[in-house]
């Protein structure tokens, strides 16, 4: 039994979703936690 192209196709286009989504979110926690410390070191005015 084989799988509707199409099925395929959209299984693989979420995976894909899946990867950059989570890809973008260390990301950004990457930059967030920069910013904190860039935030930290700045004296308060």
């Amino acid at each position: 039994m084989r799988i509707k192209p199409v099925l395929r196709r959209r299984h693989v286009m979420l995976l894909i979703l899946k990867n950059c989504i989570r890809r973008h979110q260390l990301q950004r926690h990457k930059y967030l936690t920069v910013i904190a410390r860039d935030h930290a070191a700045l004296p308060m005015q």
